[in-house]
């Protein structure tokens, strides 16, 4: 490193600021800090009498003992402070943090803490003799619609999708990863056969990752005319999109419901909303042709937000939206539907104080309002590793201690 560097550091100045402040080239000036351009006796010119106008940098230099010649010398040690204006206080604990990490991997060992032991999100051999199981309840467990646990609101939330499904309605569902969408829509899925509602699953992932917009529109009107009819699709997006409406039509008029559902919806761009809200908006007299239902993450939510899409607006007021929470109070009930399938209860793995444990867990507070993160899946694995830790504790059921270090 230079020792004109250094000055700056030392003296709270970023390259930006100080070639700002002095009218300075910064390209020019951070090319010749780093040595890929040479030095011009312009620009040492220019530097030099920056320097001499600075009253900081002058005393660094004095105090240093450099002359104004020596700062474009190299120096072996690193700026003592190295923090620009408008930076201190990061960096600074950043730099703090940094010696106080040195300090503990070289002194007393103990002034460092004891880190938490890594318990793994699957029950452990010891974990299941422990606890009298033969597998894992909460892996691979959903292999019929008797399998899946309904809290209320998820009954509310499918009993809204099978409305909104026979009755020619544009819904979206949001929730997190792990929060039972897709279990919802299976049951929804499952229902809507048996009433004679044909489901229609674009297939949207190939075009998502190509950013073929218009390829994702036609993949829609595709669907339709493959899943309702023999007929091949036709080449030009126009074509196909009357040939879809005929289809629609001829089915409407016998009676037959229809239903286009969309999963990863939060992948669709402005392109595909466009041409969701025009099939919404077909219809045979005063009766619609489709019904839509969007299903996605969190993001979906911003994505349907009109401040944020202004541009999609006349999609965005058609859609009512739906979002999934966590499980909350519903955790014990949920918990029992799981251990019951293999033979057992809640009483037998979890105590009381257990179950207020992870629904405690599994809040987070933000300012006055209280966020409920406990989904399914954030159920599952938090129970694993309680399990994990009730045996590593030598515990015969899981307790709130087991809970908290999981």
């Amino acid at each position: 490193m230079i020792i004109l560097k250094s000055c700056l550091y030392n003296c709270g100045y970023s390259i930006i600021q100080f070639t700002k402040k002095y009218n300075i080239s910064k390209s020019h000036f951070n090319l010749v800090l780093t040595g890929k351009k040479e030095l011009t006796e312009q620009m040492r010119a220019r530097v030099i009498n920056a320097i001499k106008s600075d009253k900081t940098m002058n005393a660094w230099l004095k105090k240093k003992k450099y002359s104004f010649q020596d700062i474009w010398n190299d120096i072996d040690t690193e700026p003592e402070i190295a923090c620009p204006k408008g930076h201190n206080k990061k960096l600074a604990k950043i730099r703090n943090q940094f010696l106080e990490n040195q300090k503990n991997l070289i002194g007393n060992p103990t002034i460092y803490k004891k880190e938490k032991k890594h318990m793994s999100a699957f029950l452990t051999q010891k974990t299941l003799q422990n606890f009298n199981l033969f597998e894992n309840p909460f892996e691979n467990d959903i292999k019929d619609i008797k399998d899946i646990y309904f809290s209320k609101e998820h009954n509310f939330l499918k009993q809204m999708l099978i409305d909104a499904a026979c009755n020619e309605k544009f819904m979206a569902i949001v929730g997190e990863v792990g929060s039972g969408k897709s279990l919802i829509r299976m049951a929804v899925s499952d229902k809507l056969e048996s009433m004679g509602v044909k489901i229609i699953y674009p297939e949207i992932r190939p075009f998502y990752y190509s950013r073929k917009s218009n390829s994702m529109c036609g993949a829609f009107i595709s669907s339709i005319v493959l899943a309702l009819s023999i007929e091949r699709p036709k080449p030009s997006i126009e074509d196909r999109m009357n040939q879809a409406i005929s289809i629609l039509k001829n089915r409407k008029r016998n009676g037959q419901n229809q239903c286009l559902i969309i999963e990863e919806a939060h992948t669709l761009d402005s392109k595909a909303f466009y041409a969701l809200k025009d099939l919404f908006d077909k219809k045979d007299n005063f009766n619609r042709l489709l019904s839509i239902i969007l299903i996605g993450q969190p993001e979906l939510s911003s994505i349907l937000d009109e401040t944020h899409n202004n541009e999609i607006r006349h999609a965005i007021r058609r859609i009512t939206i739906a979002e999934i929470t966590g499980l909350g109070k519903d955790i014990g009930p949920y918990l029992n539907h799981k251990l019951r399938k293999y033979n057992t209860n809640i009483d037998n793995i979890f105590e009381k104080e257990a179950i207020e444990a992870i629904d405690k867990r599994l809040r987070i507070k933000n300012g006055r309002k209280t966020i409920l993160t406990s989904y399914p899946l954030s159920v599952n694995n938090l129970s694993i590793k309680a399990m994990n830790m009730a045996t590593e504790f030598g515990f015969k059921k899981v307790n709130a201690e087991s809970v908290y270090q999981a």
